[in-house]
């Protein structure tokens, strides 16, 4: 692991926005320093950050939204690619190629 990690590194890590980055630090769930105009946050910051309770709570509803919104979209696939094999099999029945759609 690296050292130090920036607000927008934190917040495509946890997957909230950099704003609410910045309310758990206003709210002090979350300690860094500031050098050279930047904050910045050591491990030992985002350990005690993911160890707050609420925290984990907030991160595992957004790991779930998150999981729903992939289910839809590999059911839609799954879905369209059952569309896409019917339709190459009507369109090889109707070429005489039954053998064919059977193994593509």
């Amino acid at each position: 692991m690296r050292s130090s990690y920036s607000r927008k590194e934190i917040s495509q890590m946890t997957m909230l926005s950099e704003r609410t980055i910045r309310t758990y630090q206003k709210d002090g769930r979350l300690k860094g320093e500031k050098i050279q105009g930047q904050w910045v946050f050591s491990e030992e910051d985002l350990e005690e950050f993911f160890d707050d309770h609420n925290v984990k709570k907030v991160l595992k509803l957004r790991i779930i939204r998150w999981l729903m919104i992939l289910s839809k979209i590999v059911i839609n696939l799954r879905q369209n690619s059952a569309l896409s094999m019917i339709f190459r099999l009507k369109m090889n029945v109707e070429q005489n190629n039954f053998a064919i759609a059977l193994y593509t």
